[in-house]
């Protein structure tokens, strides 16, 4: 009866343990993801900033303020400097993705393999105790 009741005890543990652990991985999984976007936001942002400058260069070439060698400069920066971001725009946009993949019946099943592993050794612990009684 007692190791019925342990037993049952343990399953409790075991079920309370796997919402808490899967609830913990997808606050994990939707704050990485805000990160993403907003690190995404960011690189577009800058993005933007990066063309309006080479904008303002181009103007200021039209204006006579700088030589063409020194608009070429600059604009041979800020392109790399745009391709650099937009390159970190899509290896995050990648990685997205790829977190996206992780299906729920996969974290589920990956967290109910870690909840019984952990559980295993204490339920052959909690055994091993009774019988130790049981020989006494």
């Amino acid at each position: 009866m007692l190791k019925e009741g342990i037993a049952a005890r343990v399953r409790v543990l075991n079920i309370s343990e796997k919402k808490a652990r899967i609830w913990s991985l997808q606050k994990q999984r939707r704050q990485a993801k805000g990160v993403r976007v907003l690190n995404i936001s960011e690189k577009k942002a800058r993005i933007w900033s990066l063309q309006k400058q080479r904008r303002q260069a181009k103007a200021r070439l039209n204006a006579g303020e700088i030589t063409q060698e020194e608009f070429n400069l600059e604009d041979a920066t800020f392109a790399s400097e745009v391709q650099a971001e937009k390159e970190a725009v899509e290896v995050l946009k990648q990685e997205a993705s790829a977190a996206a993949a992780i299906s729920d019946a996969e974290l589920h099943k990956r967290v109910r393999e870690e909840v019984l592993a952990k559980h295993e050794k204490s339920i052959s612990n909690t055994e091993a105790h009774l019988m130790s009684f049981s020989l006494l």
